[in-house]
C-alpha cells in the first residue's frame, strides 16, 4: 500500500476543500454539534432543513453523493480512494453528506439489484432525491439481528408486512425503509429473510419518536400494520436478505467520519493551548499532554485503517474483518475522545450548550453522551471482535497448518480477506470439557461424508458461512483416536441452528442440530481419524487468541477515575485504602497477564508453537477478570447491580455485565480445570490424572 496520495488524488482533494470551504455558510463547522462516530448529533437526522437538501444537492450536481458509482447510474465514476478522501474532508469541516440511500443501500443494490431495480432507484438516489433509513432492529432483535420478526407475507404481487421496528435513526425525515423482514418462519432463523424498500407514505406505517440522551430526535420506533408492498421491491432474491444484509452492514461500518476525529482533536487541543489553570495554560500540564498525545496517535492509526480500507475496495478486495476493525477502532476512539475531553476541560466540560461559559459550544458534553451510541450502531464492539476473532484467529491458521493445497487456496486467503466467518462445532451435550467424548458420527457414502448429531454452545452459527467441525468417524477406535475434522457449509440441507440466549440476554450461543448432512470427501481437513491431534492444536490457538487484557486494563482505568470521581460517607473513594489496594493488586496481575499474551505472540513469531503456555494465559487472564469484575461490583456497591436503561447505571453498566460474562470466560476454549491438567502434563511433566 503506498500512503502518498497521487497527483490526481491530491488535485481532487484541493477541490473538495475549496468547494466545501465556498458552499458552506460561515461558522458551519464551528456552529454544527455533531460529535464524530455518534448516532444522535447528526443534524440532517433530527429535522427537514433547506440549507442541508439545498448542500447536498450541489453535492449530487457534480456526482459526489455517489462519488465512486458507475457514471451511468448517476456517480462519478471516481476510485475508492477518492471516494474516501471526499469523505474525509467533508466530515473534517462537519459538512452534510451522503445519508442511507447513497452510503449503503445504493452500493447494495448496485450488487445485487436486478437491472430494473437499478434503473427505477439509482438514478433517483444520485440526484439526492431519495433517503432512505434502516429497519433492522426490533425490540428483541438488536445485535442478533437474525431474531427479527416482523413478517412479510405474500398476497398476490404485494407482501404484507406486520411488526415493529426500533431505534429507526431519521425514519421521521425519510422517504423509504431499507428493512429486512422475515420470510420464511420454517427455516433456521438467517435462512428466512429478505431485504425489501417500503414507501414511508403507505397506509399502516406509524412513526413514534425516540429522544435520544443527547435531547435530540434522531431515533424512532416505527409500527407496521398490515403494509402492502409490491414484491418488486424485494431486494435480490426472496429470502436471501441475511447474506445482503451482512454486505450491507460492511458498507455501514465503512461510513466512517474519520475526519471529524481529527477536527475535534484540533479544537480541544487548541483550547489547551489557550486556557489557563492554577497560573499555566494546560497544555503545559503532563497530564494533559500525554493523554493529547495518546490520542493523536489513536487517530493516526484510525485514518491507517480508514484507508487500507479504501485500497483494498480500488483491488476488489472485501473488506470485512477489516470493515469490523475500522468500526471497533473509530468507535472506542470516540468514547476515548469523549472522556480526554471532558477530563481536559475539567467542570467546563459539564455544561451544556445553552450555558455561556461553555467552550465549544458544548460539544465535548454533548459528545460525552452520544459517544454512547457508537459502540452500538452497526454491530457493538463485542460483536465486531467476535467477528474479527472466531475466522483468522482459529479456522484459518489451523486450514494452514493441517488443510490440502485445495483448501488452503479455497478458504484461507477468503479467510484473511474477510470473505468468510467460521464457528466451531466442538461441544455437545455431553462432550464439552471432555471433547474427546463426542458422538456427532461422519460416515463415508461414496464421494462424501453424511454427518448425524448435535452440537451445542456454538457462537455465532446463526450467520457464520461454514462450520469448523468435529465429528467420530471409528466408533472402534480408542475415543481419541476416532476423530475427523471437517469444514461444513452451513447452508447444507438439513443444518437447524436454534438459538440460546446467554446470561447477558443475548442470542451468542447456539445448539446446532445435523441430520443426514452430506459434505464432499474433500472437506476432510487432514488424515481421517487424526482429528484429535488437530483439535489440540487449533484449541491452543483459540487460547492463544483470548487476549482480555487488554480489554481489563481499559475497566481498570475507568475504575480508577470512578474511584478519583465519586465520593462515599463525605471521602472520595480512592482514598479508601482497601480500595486502593484492591485495584493496585489486580492492575499488576493484568500487567502479568499481558506479558504472558505478548510471550505467547512472540512465540508464534519465531515459529514456535505455544501449547502449555496457551493454558497458561487463559487461565491467569480469565482469573485476573473474575477478580476484575468482582472488585468493580465492590466499588461501585448497590449502583454495579443496574443495568443499561437505568439514569444511575454506572459505566454504562459494563462492569455488571462483565460480572456476568466472566462466567464464560473461564469456561471457553476448555475449563480452567481442563487448562490446569495441561499444565501439568505437558509443562510440568506430571502423569496424566
Amino acid at each position: 500500500m503506498d500512503f502518498r496520495f497521487s497527483e490526481q488524488e491530491e488535485a481532487f482533494r484541493r477541490e473538495v476543500e475549496d468547494f466545501i470551504k465556498k458552499e458552506l455558510p460561515a461558522g458551519w463547522t464551528e456552529e454544527n454539534l455533531y460529535w464524530p462516530g455518534g448516532y444522535g448529533t447528526i443534524a440532517e437526522f433530527e429535522e427537514i432543513n433547506p440549507f442541508i437538501e439545498q448542500f447536498r444537492h450541489r453535492l449530487a450536481e457534480k456526482g459526489w453523493l455517489t462519488i465512486s458509482w458507475p457514471e451511468e447510474y448517476g456517480g462519478a465514476g471516481r476510485s475508492n480512494i477518492e471516494q474516501a478522501i471526499f469523505h474525509e474532508r467533508m466530515s473534517y469541516y462537519r459538512a452534510p453528506g451522503g445519508e442511507v440511500a447513497t452510503l449503503i443501500g445504493g452500493p447494495t443494490i448496485l450488487h445485487f439489484g436486478s437491472d430494473e431495480m437499478k434503473k427505477e432507484w439509482l438514478p433517483g438516489i444520485a440526484k439526492g432525491d431519495i433517503k432512505f433509513w434502516l429497519a433492522y432492529s426490533e425490540p428483541n432483535a438488536g445485535s442478533d439481528l437474525a431474531s427479527l420478526q416482523t413478517r412479510a407475507v405474500e398476497d398476490g404481487d404485494d407482501l404484507v408486512i406486520n411488526g415493529q421496528k426500533i431505534w429507526g435513526t431519521a425514519a421521521h425525515v425519510s422517504d423509504y425503509a431499507w428493512m429486512v423482514v422475515r420470510t420464511d418462519p420454517t427455516v433456521p432463523a438467517h435462512k428466512g429473510i429478505s431485504l425489501i424498500i417500503v414507501d414511508n407514505k403507505s397506509d399502516g406505517i406509524t412513526i413514534r419518536p425516540l429522544i435520544n440522551i443527547c435531547g435530540f430526535h434522531s431515533f424512532n420506533e416505527v409500527f407496521f400494520d398490515n403494509v402492502r408492498v409490491p414484491k418488486k421491491n424485494i431486494v435480490g432474491e426472496k429470502n436471501q436478505g441475511w447474506y445482503y444484509l451482512m454486505i450491507a452492514l460492511d458498507f455501514e461500518r465503512l461510513v466512517i467520519a474519520i475526519g471529524g476525529f481529527r477536527r475535534t482533536f484540533e479544537e480541544l487541543a487548541q483550547y489547551a493551548r489557550e486556557t489557563k489553570r492554577n497560573g499555566q495554560t494546560l497544555s503545559r500540564e503532563p497530564l494533559i499532554r500525554n493523554k493529547l498525545a495518546e490520542i493523536a496517535i489513536e487517530i493516526e492509526v484510525a485514518y491507517m485503517f480508514f484507508w487500507q480500507t479504501a485500497w483494498m475496495l480500488d483491488r476488489g478486495l472485501v473488506p470485512n474483518i477489516e470493515a469490523s476493525v475500522l468500526k471497533l477502532v473509530t468507535t472506542e476512539l470516540s468514547q476515548k475522545l469523549a472522556n480526554t475531553g471532558m477530563e481536559v476541560m475539567g467542570p467546563y466540560g459539564q455544561l451544556e450548550r445553552s450555558s455561556k461559559w461553555t467552550p465549544l459550544r458544548g460539544r465535548v458534553c454533548t459528545g460525552y453522551l452520544d459517544c454512547i451510541s457508537a459502540l452500538v450502531g452497526a454491530g457493538t464492539s463485542e460483536i465486531q471482535r467476535n467477528i474479527i476473532a472466531i475466522s483468522v484467529n482459529w479456522a484459518g491458521p489451523a486450514i494452514m497448518l493441517f488443510g490440502s493445497e485445495k483448501q488452503k487456496r479455497d478458504y484461507v486467503t477468503r479467510v484473511a480477506k474477510g470473505d468468510l466467518i467460521f464457528c466451531l462445532g466442538y461441544s455437545e451435550p455431553n462432550a464439552g470439557s471432555d471433547l474427546a467424548s463426542l458422538q456427532t458420527r461422519a460416515v463415508e457414502d461414496g464421494n462424501e461424508y453424511v454427518i448425524n448429531g448435535q452440537k451445542t454452545w456454538c457462537s455465532f452459527a446463526h450467520y457464520a458461512d461454514y462450520c469448523w467441525l468435529a465429528a467420530r468417524t471409528d466408533p472402534d477406535a480408542p475415543k481419541h483416536k476416532g476423530i475427523s475434522m471437517f469444514i461444513v457449509d452451513m447452508k447444507t440441507p438439513g443444518i437447524t441452528v436454534r438459538p440460546l440466549i446467554n446470561i447477558l440476554n443475548r442470542h451468542s450461543f447456539n445448539e446446532v442440530f445435523f441430520d443426514d448432512v452430506r459434505i464432499p470427501k474433500d472437506n476432510l481437513v487432514g488424515e481421517q481419524n487424526k482429528g484429535w491431534y488437530h483439535l489440540a492444536v487449533a484449541l491452543d490457538l483459540e487460547r492463544s487468541s483470548i487476549g482480555w487484557a487488554a480489554a481489563n486494563h481499559r475497566i481498570i482505568d475507568e475504575l480508577v477515575q470512578y474511584a478519583k470521581e465519586t465520593k462515599r460517607n463525605g471521602e472520595v473513594s480512592a482514598n479508601d485504602p482497601l480500595i486502593r489496594n484492591e485495584l493496585a493488586e489486580v492492575a499488576v496481575e493484568n500487567e502479568v497477564a499481558r506479558m504472558m499474551c505478548y510471550r505467547i505472540a512472540w512465540m508464534y513469531s519465531k515459529g514456535l508453537h505455544p501449547s502449555y503456555e496457551s493454558s497458561m494465559s487463559m487461565v491467569f487472564v480469565s482469573e485476573v477478570m473474575r477478580c476484575l469484575a468482582n472488585v468493580g461490583m465492590r466499588i461501585l456497591g448497590p449502583y454495579g447491580q443496574l443495568d443499561v436503561g437505568s439514569k444511575w447505571a454506572v459505566l454504562n453498566a459494563r462492569i455488571m455485565r462483565m460480572y456476568l460474562a466472566s462466567v464464560s470466560i473461564g469456561v471457553g476454549g476448555g475449563s480452567n480445570e481442563i487448562q490446569r491438567n495441561i499444565i501439568a502434563m505437558r509443562g510440568l511433566g506430571l502423569p496424566r490424572q
